[in-house]
């Protein structure tokens, strides 16, 4: 279990976690939560199909999540391990239908995929996949 924001969650039914808008102040930093820190409404993804509304800092939700294992330090990433706009709103749009991983094969064309996908030898692999047009620079075969 992580807590985030003031929500406990269990980390194995996080499906994905999307950055919303900046939370409102409160007048008070001390009483929300921080000393001034800016915190922001992130919406969780379940994978019970639950989704939730949770307020944290963007530096709050990196340590818990790195912790959890759910996001992979900065090293370990492409080269500057950021999808573009362009790539963030097509993910976006195929997680609305369902699509809940993505991944690039060995020749460099990129999937997404309904289930966790297992990786081949030149290739990942699961029933129902979809290409993505996007170039995903921050996704390598490797991963």
């Amino acid at each position: 279990m992580i807590k985030i924001g003031d929500v406990y969650l269990d980390e194995a039914s996080i499906q994905a976690i999307m950055p919303g808008t900046s939370a409102p102040s409160c007048g008070d930093p001390a009483s929300c939560g921080g000393s001034g820190v800016e915190r922001r409404n992130y919406t969780v993804y379940l994978s019970t199909g639950k989704v939730i509304i949770v307020t944290t800092s963007d530096d709050e939700l990196q340590r818990l999540l790195t912790r959890a294992g759910l996001l992979q330090q900065p090293d370990s990433c492409a080269a500057d391990g950021q999808f573009t706009a362009d790539e963030l709103e097509e993910l976006a749009s195929v997680f609305r239908i369902g699509y809940r991983f993505a991944a690039r094969d060995h020749d460099g064309k990129v999937f997404a995929y309904k289930g966790k996908p297992i990786k081949g030898k030149y290739t990942w692999q699961h029933d129902e996949a979809k290409r993505l047009h996007c170039d995903y620079a921050a996704l390598a075969f490797e991963d």
